[in-house]
């Protein structure tokens, strides 16, 4: 069995599932920021805030999402591009839900380089086993560490994009720019753009 698998290489793995780990929780800490914010146009004192936390707590990063989205929508009506674009990075968002729940619930053999159990820096093996009508299914895959770099980028976009938000929020209610506002919105527009479909490639696959 031919091994290829450095220390170096382990950590870097570790990192890089943590990482992921992180940014998308990341994503829900924005949002749990920017709620009492929206709700409360003069955000200033600690009881707004737990308040909140009493209300959101407990809810999924979907839900969170879907409340978050509908005050959008009901507190920025003079802004219709930017209700559309919020909309446009809530489902490139939602997008990464199912490739979380597989990499936060699913067991690993970092570096392996396939599912033969050979050993290597560049890759590991991802297991999310499921029970389902058609029997069970291992779903055991070997993921290549740059595929989970290319989504960790994604995950920092999609934070820089709700780092927008709060600016479109700040500049329309505390500032009434009009103008700066829309230009954060163009910016935000630009940036969803940017952002793929997200997609956990394998390089092999058992089922």
């Amino acid at each position: 069995m031919k091994i290829d698998f450095t220390k170096e290489g382990l950590e870097k793995q570790k990192a890089l599932v943590g990482e992921f780990v992180i940014h998308f929780e990341d994503l829900n800490d924005w949002i749990r920021f920017l709620i009492p914010r929206i709700i409360y146009k003069k955000f200033d004192n600690d009881l707004q805030l737990r308040n909140i936390n009493c209300l959101t707590e407990g809810l999924s990063s979907d839900q969170l999402r879907n409340k978050f989205d509908s005050l959008i929508a009901d507190n920025f009506k003079d802004l219709k591009k930017f209700i559309k674009v919020n909309q446009e990075l809530s489902t490139k968002t939602a997008q990464f839900t199912t490739i979380r729940n597989s990499i936060v619930h699913g067991s690993y053999r970092l570096g392996w380089k396939n599912l033969n159990g050979e050993m290597n820096d560049s890759s590991f093996s991802l297991k999310h086993s499921k029970s389902t009508k058609k029997g069970f299914e291992q779903r055991s895959m070997i993921i290549s560490i740059e595929n989970l770099k290319e989504l960790n980028q994604q995950l920092k976009l999609i934070s820089y994009c709700y780092n927008l938000i709060a600016s479109v929020r700040d500049t329309h209610w505390n500032y009434e720019n009009l103008e700066q506002t829309e230009k954060y919105v163009d910016l935000l527009d630009k940036e969803v753009k940017k952002l793929k479909k997200p997609k956990l490639e394998h390089l092999e696959i058992l089922k």
